[in-house]
């Protein structure tokens, strides 16, 4: 990231936000506190690298098209760097952004090509710690026999669980519990009954 800002003069930094005027749009205070921190890394830190910030803010409000335009724009407007927030089209703008060669931030994601790219994207926080790796340690502390993994159906949500699950209980020599030859119990949402 500190290479992207080696040159003189101002730093554009990129931030996609989902915003908070949407359906299941959680990032109303994204844009608030990213001018806070430009602002205060400006005044004391000297911006990025030495160089002063200036942020380009784009509001994608969970929208694909939306999220593609704003990754465009972040190209185009030239930003040493792409902030994104909680999104549920983070991997339409990623790919964008990631083949331009612009340095990528996310605080956790389980989208696998984004987490599986070590050359420009930078995850915050491992997404599986607290549902997935952190029960699976307490079990094979407590010498459980056998797991299970409930998560709500989600196909993101189920296939990332799942799948890191199985791994995890097969590495830890859990053996995963079985439910209809799955093992891992997927939960609709709105469901009452979780038994």
């Amino acid at each position: 990231l500190m290479a992207s800002a080696k040159n003189a003069g101002m730093k554009k930094v990129g931030l996609i936000t989902t915003g908070g005027d949407c359906d299941g749009c959680g990032g109303k205070l994204e844009a608030p506190a990213a001018e806070a921190a430009v602002k205060w890394l400006n005044a004391t830190q000297n911006g990025l690298a030495g160089h002063p910030m200036e942020l380009v803010t784009c509001v994608a409000a969970n929208d694909p098209g939306k999220a593609a335009d704003c990754a465009n724009q972040m190209v185009s407007d030239g930003v040493v760097a792409v902030v994104e927030g909680s999104s549920g089209t983070l991997a339409t703008s990623w790919k964008i952004i990631h083949d331009a060669g612009i340095p990528f931030i996310n605080h956790g994601t389980t989208d696998e090509p984004v987490l599986e790219d070590e050359d420009s994207t930078f995850i915050l926080s491992y997404p599986l710690a607290q549902t997935v790796t952190l029960p699976i340690a307490v079990a094979k502390a407590e010498k459980a026999k056998k797991l299970s993994v409930i998560v709500v159906n989600v196909p993101t949500a189920f296939t990332s669980s799942a799948d890191a699950a199985q791994a995890l209980t097969r590495t830890l020599g859990l053996r995963p519990r079985h439910h209809r030859d799955k093992p891992v119990f997927a939960v609709w949402l709105g469901n009452d009954d979780r038994a």
